[in-house]
């Protein structure tokens, strides 16, 4: 009887979850822009936002969440931020999140990308 109950959570689960795990995985990304929200505290870190401009292709729609790296100039990783939002099948959306780090690293970014996926 466990068994059963628990193929049955599983089975749900993968109905409720699995059209935003395609249209995360199809997400195209138009454009990323980052900007600062605050002056910098007392130790030099500063709070930022990020908004990504993304395409939704899949035709399935909800709420989305990605991580987005900052690279420097030489492609290293210097932040990563999960962005969330809502983007229906079909459709362009933007996604927002939220970010601190020292603002000589934030001043270092040149670009955001999709994080690779584990």
């Amino acid at each position: 009887m466990r068994i059963k109950t628990a193929r049955m959570i599983v089975l749900v689960m993968a109905l409720m979850f699995g059209p935003q795990a395609l249209a995360q995985g199809q997400l195209q990304f138009e454009d990323v822009q980052s900007e600062i929200v605050g002056s910098p505290d007392s130790a030099g870190n500063v709070q930022f936002s990020v908004r990504v401009t993304a395409l939704n292709p899949s035709a399935s729609g909800g709420e989305l969440f990605v991580q987005v790296q900052g690279l420097d100039s030489a492609g290293s990783p210097l932040a990563s931020v999960t962005v969330r939002g809502w983007i229906d099948g079909g459709m362009r959306g933007d996604l927002v999140g939220q970010g601190s780090m020292p603002l000589n690293k934030y001043s270092s970014i040149v670009s955001w990308v999709q994080a690779p996926t584990r």
